[in-house]
């Protein structure tokens, strides 16, 4: 059979944000169902999903892809999220808009995610070092238990920055490998002096001997 899907809502307890504006063709047959040109928007973000599902249940394998634009890292996000996720945001102090893409593959037993999410302006203003750093741009790429940034640009000051990052999963942890270099010298202010005392904390012997 086939159903179509045209200028539907979406209101969920599980879903950050209400949907609208949802279209897309809906197949089924005796062995699983199919979701083709589905789209829809919330605010500014719009969503597209294609899916396919190999019977019935609970435990069907499955795979899917998702794409999202224009999604602003903001606090009805925040809140949507896991605990843990929203510990390691707020510490990093993470704001902006992003593109999004995600392909996941679900065998019956385990999820196999593989998802891309492109920096758009975002900035970071870390507990642990705070000093802002804004327009942070590029790719971050989540698969097997790893997150890979090959190429970050952003803005400290004035000064460019660029750099690579690795995270990876060593639970309950995550292990960091970070890079980080500017075109040119950065000014030894105020701002950065204060930054080298973690966030809430008395200053720092660092910070003192600075």
């Amino acid at each position: 059979g086939h159903v179509k899907l045209d200028d539907g809502r979406l209101l969920h307890p599980r879903v950050p944000y209400p949907l609208d504006q949802i279209s897309g063709d809906f197949y089924i047959n005796n062995h699983g169902m199919q979701l083709r040109n589905a789209t829809g928007r919330s605010g500014k973000a719009a969503l597209s999903l294609e899916c396919d599902i190999q019977g019935f249940g609970g435990q069907a394998p499955l795979t899917a892809k998702l794409g999202v634009s224009n999604l602003a890292l903001d606090d009805q996000l925040y809140n949507a999220l896991p605990v843990s996720i929203q510990e390691h945001w707020r510490k990093m102090g993470v704001k902006g808009t992003v593109h999004a893409s995600a392909v996941l593959g679900f065998d019956g037993r385990a999820w196999d995610p593989h998802v891309v999410v492109r920096a758009v302006d975002g900035s970071l203003d870390a507990d642990y070092f705070p000093y802002p750093i804004e327009h942070l741009a590029g790719d971050f790429e989540y698969r097997d238990h790893s997150i890979t940034a090959p190429s970050l640009v952003a803005y400290a000051g004035n000064q460019r920055l660029h750099g690579s990052l690795t995270l990876q999963r060593a639970s309950p942890k995550w292990l960091m490998d970070l890079e980080v270099a500017s075109d040119g010298p950065i000014p030894i202010d105020p701002k950065l002096l204060n930054a080298l005392t973690h966030r809430g904390m008395p200053e720092s012997g660092f910070q003192k001997f600075a």
